[in-house]
């Protein structure tokens, strides 16, 4: 390649400079003399030099900025006066860091406010993740996340200098509620400022750092710019002008320019600074920026007498609303430093009018294109270094009107050289053959997918296409295509998992297929992943069971181990992207150039160009590809992490999740080398170590060279199937794929099928029920181990019975537990009054009643299963004192589940049961479906009962349940006091080494959560051996016998060594009385349904001479003393 780049070099104009670094130089002092030929006199400073206070660390999360390569970023700020209000946060330019502000602080803190200087990452000590992007997105959400790390919810005012402004004025676009006002102190505005001009030099020489090669050079270069321009490189960090450069490389002036729009538009406060004779930002950019604002200009300003100051150094004063604009004389580009006291001033007086401001947004306004190349003294130099255009040929440069225009190189000779070195070593000479015919392609669909999580400020969703295939499968996968690519890469693979029962949605990522990308959308796993995600749960999936990735759309599926662990069931990546670049990558620093000039606007086409005739000496047919979707692939490939990509197949390997992973022999474009490399990050075996296997070989198909399985996963190594091995071998891999799948969502029992007890009944009340036409309910029941102690009752879901629990049952009476299992009205043997009506208080009562009618009074434990839940969690409320805990196996929770939806049409269905002439035939319909008859979805959502009293709860879970989602179990975990799904993960000693299928074995308090891998909807029959032996545990724990009052007052007990109960109260725990009962008649409560309230309370002293009432807040209790001066005046009685 070196040789094809020495063949290549030739003269930009007429100064023939080797390698152009000449012509770079010159460009340096060009730039250093146009902009020191405006300096004026250096300006005093109005304060002493200030003491610099010391420096704090915070972690910030990088959950989302993009990044992959570390769990969080240690940022260095400063905080002044943390007491102190309002609250002000300053961001710096760039070079620039907290230092920049010193001067301005002083003030401000005297003045009582709360100063934080901040420093971006890679400036000040802040470091920087490699894979960090100084997106606009990026810098105003490391900002957000830094204030709420420190404590702080909202900020009186963000102050910014320079490239700083970029990153504040982002903030009202992407955290409208954080800031109530904005300063711009010598701010960026709508184009490129003079400072960083031209702007296509900032560009490349920031593309320049990223090439190893090249990284010590221009960077040598950077540093003698910038101290030229007079920049203070002592003060600078490490590697922080290369960020400086990078920075102003990817400021986003379309967004800058939304974002001031929409500052104007809501009218926020502003305080704009600027210095006539600044030497990086000119005259027409605090214009333009004025206007976008609805500001006035500096030439309006001039107009009017009442804006000259009388102050010195300041030009002009003008005060427009609730914004203001100081100009001054001689303050150059740090006017923050040199007149720090009067931006003071200008900061406080902004403060009176905005002390009730909110900044709430809720329109995106449209930023106009504005050109950037517009002022001829911009473009006193020519464009970038020779050594970078000479790749792409004899370039021809000339002047138009000021403007630098490229004319069309001659390329075909690199072309040839890269389709030559990329097709040479591509195996094209076996002709393969489809096991299947040709499918028919189905209907594309689309969906709109939200950008808040995807890195996007352009657009508020991306309209994503996809196909559905077989929307009424049992299991449900999807597959990711390689780059380039899209869902027609699976269109021989889809129809025969289709016909297995499998329903299969192929997706195309943003660029790719009909799925149009945003320009801000970077391609990062994240971001990929998320879109994914995104798309999926936009059409009401929450879980998957098979996801595949075919080539680069591999890294996107093993992403999701990392930011979705319990997203996916099975893996199965075929001609996967591996730890490090493969064959078609390479020379992969030429990749990442290529795909960075594509954002170089007179290179976008040459090199569109030139990827074109690459990609089509590869292989690819690019018949079937849309529009820039080879460029890309190309953005798609150059920002690949391989250390992320490792890292989660070694999270794949270490957690033994099922994977299938394919390869061809004879594959052109990912050698042998990279499968190794892959297999034993896995845990899987390499192709040496396959073949050293006998009974590898696979016998059923001529294609097959192995067919190896080890434990949960399985690996098919093809002989003639090239890179598409998905299309050439499509039935025998949706063969395996079906087949590890079943196994998978198939677990064993734990114990043997027992004997089930003979069915008891009792006769139960109706006085309770609202049923009035009969006055008992034969309610049906088992009874086992009569004898034992402590007693467990049992409410199944619905469909259901007593049949649910037979195996959860024999281990809870081995262990001496009374387990009575019971059948609600209309279920197993419990004949339903045709007047009984499923409300949570009819069930909860129903309950009771059974149990008092067999002389049990209180218990220690109900245990509900799905729909049963929700009658166990409705006698906290109806019977408080009943029950000593709870365990909800598979519950129902805040909203209809996934067996529920669409909601509507199954209430619609329950009440077409009611009528007579169709209760039939809508039986006969719904004989199948999962039905809740009268359940009110937010009555759990009100109780909240069971967090609130701490209440000792077992809440359990199965990843792979096909009825209950993970959203519906994270929703409930956090009522109750407990973790979510990914609190649980983040905790390392959370996985239970004694069984492997359990996910996690969390204690929370009194309460514990149980989640199991593979244990379906019934896991109280797959694991009943682990949930009774912790029900056992649960309910031997001392902290059992105490009833559910003692989360108010905390118990002080002298004998307790381990101090678990620690009171403030300055009195001992006094013992509670004995409640009592009273009827409250209902005739003046709006109540219809019963003619009085059994109300419950206490009656203490009842001989005393004053009454005192008191009623309890939500939850707790308000105790209201009455004086002896307000009991003379009552009746008392």
């Amino acid at each position: 390649m070196a040789k094809c780049f020495r063949n290549l070099q030739r003269p930009l104009c007429k100064a023939n400079v080797r390698y152009g670094i000449g012509h770079w130089c010159a460009m340096n002092k060009l730039i250093t003399k146009c902009v020191s030929e405006s300096a004026a006199a250096k300006p005093q400073f109005d304060l002493p030099i200030p003491f610099d206070p010391e420096t704090k660390f915070v972690n910030v999360e990088v959950k989302n900025l993009g990044v992959t390569s570390v769990d969080h970023i240690r940022a260095c700020y400063t905080d002044e006066n943390p007491d102190g209000s309002p609250t002000v946060i300053a961001v710096h330019g760039c070079p620039g860091s907290h230092f920049d502000f010193r001067y301005l602080a002083t003030p401000l803190r005297e003045s009582g406010v709360r100063v934080v200087r901040a420093n971006l990452p890679g400036f000040g000590s802040t470091l920087k993740p490699h894979d960090f992007i100084y997106t606009p997105a990026n810098k105003a959400n490391f900002l957000a996340n830094l204030l709420y790390a420190i404590g702080i919810k909202k900020v009186n005012m963000a102050i910014g200098h320079s490239m700083g402004g970029s990153s504040i004025v982002a903030l009202a676009f992407t955290h409208p509620e954080l800031v109530a006002s904005y300063a711009l102190l010598a701010s960026c505005g709508t184009r490129p400022q003079v400072g960083i001009s031209p702007y296509l030099y900032t560009q490349l020489t920031a593309m320049l750092l990223d090439i190893p090669v090249l990284r010590n050079l221009s960077s040598a270069l950077l540093n003698r710019k910038y101290a030229k321009h007079g920049f203070n490189l002592d003060r600078t960090f490490t590697d922080e002008i290369n960020n400086s450069q990078r920075l102003c490389a990817n400021a986003d002036f379309d967004f800058n320019t939304k974002c001031l729009k929409l500052i104007g538009d809501k009218k926020i406060p502003v305080l704009v600074g600027y210095g006539l004779d600044d030497l990086f930002i000119q005259n027409a950019i605090f214009n333009e920026m004025s206007e976008v604002l609805g500001l006035p200009a500096l030439d309006d300003m001039a107009k009017l007498n009442e804006t000259q100051s009388k102050v010195p150094h300041i030009a002009y004063d003008v005060t427009t609303g609730m914004s203001r604009q100081l100009v001054f004389s001689d303050s150059g580009h740090y006017l923050q430093k040199f007149h720090a006291k009067l931006r003071c001033i200008g900061l406080m007086a902004n403060w009176n009018s905005n002390d009730v401001h909110s900044s709430g947004l809720n329109e995106h306004s449209a930023s106009s294109k504005l050109e950037y190349f517009r002022n001829s003294a911009e473009f006193a130099v020519l464009p970038p270094p020779v050594m970078t255009l000479r790749l792409f040929g004899n370039l021809k440069v000339y002047h138009e009107h000021s403007v630098v225009k490229i004319a069309r190189p001659s390329y075909s000779y690199i072309c040839r050289k890269l389709t030559f070195m990329a097709a040479k070593k591509s195996d094209k000479s076996s002709n393969h053959e489809y096991d299947l015919p040709t499918p028919a392609d189905p209907e594309v669909q689309f969906v709109n997918v939200p950008t808040k999580n995807l890195g996007v400020t352009s657009v508020d969703h991306i309209r994503a296409s996809f196909t559905d295939e077989n929307p009424t499968g049992s299991r449900v996968a999807f597959t990711i295509h390689g780059a380039p690519g899209s869902h027609f890469d699976f269109r021989y693979l889809a129809p025969p998992l289709s016909e297995g029962g499998v329903r299969v949605i192929r997706i195309n990522l943003p660029g790719f297929g009909p799925t149009i990308k945003p320009h801000d959308f970077i391609y990062t796993p994240i971001n990929k992943a998320n879109f994914v995600v995104g798309l999926l749960q936009a059409i009401g999936i929450d879980k998957v069971d098979i996801a595949i990735g075919h080539s680069m759309g591999c890294a996107t599926v093993t992403s999701l181990a990392s930011t979705h662990p319990n997203f996916v069931s099975l893996y199965a990546i075929f001609a996967s992207c591996g730890t490090r670049p493969h064959r078609s990558m390479t020379p992969y620093p030429m990749l990442q150039l290529a795909a960075k000039l594509l954002d170089v606007p007179i290179l976008y086409k040459p090199i569109s160009a030139l990827l074109n005739r690459v990609y089509t000496g590869i292989g690819f047919n690019l018949a079937k590809t849309v529009k820039d979707e080879i460029n890309n692939a190309q953005r798609v490939c150059a920002i690949v992490d391989f250390k992320f990509n490792t890292k989660n197949l070694k999270l794949i390997g270490d957690k033994k999740l099922p994977v299938l992973l394919g390869y061809s022999l004879n594959d052109h474009m990912v050698q042998e080398a990279i499968f190794n490399e892959m297999s034993p990050i896995l845990g899987l075996k390499t192709l040496p170590e396959i073949a050293a296997i006998e009974d590898a070989q696979g016998k059923s198909n001529p294609h097959v060279e192995y067919d190896v399985t080890t434990g949960k996963s399985r690996q098919l190594v093809f002989n003639s199937s090239g890179h598409y091995l998905q299309k050439f071998h499509a039935k025998y891999i949706a063969k395996t794929l079906l087949e590890m799948s079943d196994k998978s969502s198939k677990p064993k029992f734990d114990l043997p099928t027992p004997t089930d007890p003979e069915v008891q009944f009792a006769k139960v009340p109706t006085k309770n029920l609202g049923v009035i036409s009969v006055d008992y309910i034969r309610a049906s029941y088992t009874d086992e181990n009569p004898k034992g102690s402590p007693v467990a009752i049992t409410i199944h879901g619905a469909p259901g019975s007593h049949f649910d629990f037979r195996y959860l049952a024999t281990p809870l009476s081995e262990a001496d537990v009374r387990v009575i299992r019971i059948n609600m009205p209309g279920f197993g043997p419990t004949i339903k009054p045709h007047d009984f009506i499923y409300t949570p208080v009819n069930r909860a009562n129903f309950i009771i009643g059974l149990l008092q009618a067999i002389g049990i009074d209180k218990i220690d434990i109900a245990i509900g299963h799905s729909m049963g839940c929700a009658t166990v969690a409705a006698l906290v409320s109806t019977h408080p004192n009943f029950a000593s805990s709870y365990a909800l196996l598979a519950s129902c929770g805040t909203r209809a589940h996934l067996t529920m939806t669409p909601y509507s049409i199954l209430q619609i269905s329950a009440k077409l049961l009611d009528m007579p002439v169709i209760s039939k035939l809508t039986s006969a319909i719904m004989k199948k479906i999962f039905a809740a008859k009268g359940f009110n979805m937010d009555k759990m959502v009100k109780d909240e009962l069971m967090g609130d009293k701490k209440l000792p709860v077992l809440l359990a879970y199965s990843l792979n349940d096909n009825m209950m989602q993970h959203a519906i179990f994270n929703e409930m975990s956090p009522l109750m006091g407990l973790k979510t799904l990914p609190e649980m993960a983040a905790i390392e000693d959370t996985q239970d080494k004694t069984d492997s299928d359990l996910a996690y074995d969390v204690a929370t308090g009194k309460s514990r959560q149980l989640v199991f891998h593979s244990s379906g909807h019934y896991l109280q029959k797959f694991q009943a051996k682990y949930i009774a032996k912790a029900l056992v545990e649960m309910m031997a724990q001392p902290a059992h016998q105490y009833n559910h009052r003692n989360w108010i007052a905390s118990t002080n007990v002298k004998n307790d060594t381990s101090n678990r109960y620690k009171s403030k109260f300055d009195l001992p725990t006094p013992a509670d009385p004995q409640i009592k009962f009273a009827n409250v008649l209902a005739k003046n409560l709006g109540v219809t349904c019963v003619e009085y309230i059994r109300a419950n309370y206490t009656d203490e002293n009842p001989d005393g001479s004053r009454v005192a009432l008191t009623v309890h807040g939500t939850p707790g209790h308000l105790i209201v003393k009455i004086d002896e001066k307000c009991s003379r005046d009552m009746e008392i009685r």
